[in-house]
C-alpha cells in the first residue's frame, strides 16, 4: 500500500503524493477498480474504525468521509514533523487502521 502513496518512489510520501493519493489508495478494490464507496467487508479496516469513519452510519465509506477523518490527516501522520511520511509512519498507521 505504500507504493500506492509513494509516486515517485523516493522512498517517503510527500503532503502532494499524499493527498493525491489517500482516497484512492484506501478504496482500490482486488480488480483495480475505484469504487464510489465501500463496505466494511470490502475494506482493511478494524469494525470500530469502519464505524467511526462512516459518520452518517449508512454502512458505507465514501471518499469525502476518508477526506474529513482527523486520523487520516498528514500533519497527524507525519510524527517527526519533516514534512514526508517515510515507512515506519505509515506502517503505524495502517496498523492503528488495521483488523
Amino acid at each position: 500500500m505504500f507504493a500506492n502513496f509513494d509516486g515517485n518512489g523516493d522512498g517517503s510520501i510527500s503532503f502532494e503524493e499524499y493527498e493525491t493519493n489517500k482516497v484512492f489508495a484506501f478504496f482500490r478494490s482486488q480488480s483495480g477498480e475505484q469504487p464510489i464507496s465501500i463496505s466494511y467487508d470490502e475494506s482493511l479496516f478494524s469494525r470500530p474504525v469502519f464505524e467511526s469513519f462512516d459518520r452518517n452510519g449508512d454502512g458505507t465509506l465514501t471518499g469525502a468521509e476518508i477526506i474529513a477523518d482527523h486520523r487520516l490527516q498528514f500533519v497527524r501522520i507525519d510524527q517527526n514533523r519533516d514534512n514526508a511520511i517515510s515507512r515506519a509512519e505509515f506502517n503505524a498507521l495502517v496498523d492503528s487502521l488495521a483488523r
